[in-house]
C-alpha cells in the first residue's frame, strides 16, 4: 500500500523537475560578459577595470532580470536597448563618467592631398587570408572571429556563441553555421550546417566591408586589436 501511495508523488516530484525553465550555463554567461566588453570597448574615457565592472554588473542585471528562453527571443533592438540601459544604470551606479561621447568606429578612409599620395590599400579583388585572420567587431553589434585552419566562431548581441568554418576563394568568403538538433526519439544529435556567401567590397588589414549574396545585407568590421 505504501509503495501504491508514493508512486504518484514520485512522478509528480518529477515531472516538475523536468519542466523547469534551464538556467544560464557557464558559456552563456562568459558570452554575455565578453559581448559587453567589446561594446564597451568604444568608451574610451574608461580603464580596463571600470569596463570589467561594469560588464560585471551587465551580466548579473541580465541573468536575474530575465529567462534565458525570453532574453533569446527578444529582436535585437529590444536587446539593444536593454543593454544601452543597463550599462546606463552600472556606470551611475559604479560612479563611472559616461558623460563623454563614445569614439565611433568608422571606416578607414583615405586621405589625398595635392601633393601627396594615399596610403595604399590592399585591393579588394585580392584579399589573403592571413589578414583576415583575427577578431572584428560589426557594425551589427556582433565579434566575429576568423581562426587559422579554417574555423569561424561569432558572439551576437544576446551573447551566443556560433561556430563554425569559412573559406575565402578570390573574393568570395563562405561562413558555414554549425546548426546541431537533437532528435526527440533516439536522442541523439544531428550537426548540420548552414552556408552564406559573402563579397567583399574592400579589404585592408584593420577594415572589412562584404556584401551577402543573395540578400542586400553589407557588414562593416573593424579588427579588434
Amino acid at each position: 500500500m505504501k509503495i501504491k501511495f508514493l508512486t504518484p508523488v514520485f512522478l509528480l516530484v518529477f515531472s516538475i523537475s523536468y519542466a523547469q525553465t534551464p538556467t544560464w550555463t557557464k558559456d552563456e554567461r562568459n558570452g554575455l560578459y565578453d559581448n559587453c566588453l567589446s561594446y564597451l570597448l568604444k568608451y574610451k574615457n574608461t580603464t580596463q577595470d571600470q569596463k570589467e565592472s561594469m560588464a560585471l554588473c551587465y551580466l548579473d542585471e541580465i541573468t536575474k532580470k530575465y529567462a534565458k528562453s525570453d532574453f533569446e527571443a527578444k529582436l535585437d533592438i529590444e536587446v539593444k536597448r536593454i543593454k544601452e540601459g543597463i550599462i546606463t544604470g552600472c556606470a551611475k551606479n559604479l560612479g563611472i563618467d559616461l558623460k563623454n561621447e563614445p569614439i565611433k568606429t568608422e571606416p578607414v578612409k583615405e586621405e589625398i592631398a595635392v601633393e601627396k599620395k594615399a596610403p595604399e590599400q590592399p585591393k579588394a579583388d585580392n584579399p589573403t587570408s592571413d589578414i583576415l585572420i583575427g577578431r572584428w567587431k560589426t557594425d551589427k553589434g556582433s565579434t566575429v572571429s576568423f581562426k587559422d585552419g579554417g574555423k569561424y566562431s561569432e558572439i551576437n548581441l544576446k551573447g551566443q556563441e556560433l561556430n563554425g568554418d569559412w573559406f575565402l576563394d578570390g573574393i568570395v568568403l563562405t561562413i558555414s553555421i554549425q546548426e546541431v538538433k537533437s532528435q526527440l526519439i533516439t536522442g541523439n544529435d544531428i550537426i548540420k550546417y548552414k552556408s552564406s556567401k559573402y563579397d567583399f567590397e574592400k579589404f585592408s588589414k584593420d577594415f572589412i566591408k562584404y556584401t551577402r549574396e543573395g540578400i542586400v545585407e553589407t557588414i562593416q568590421a573593424n579588427r579588434i586589436k
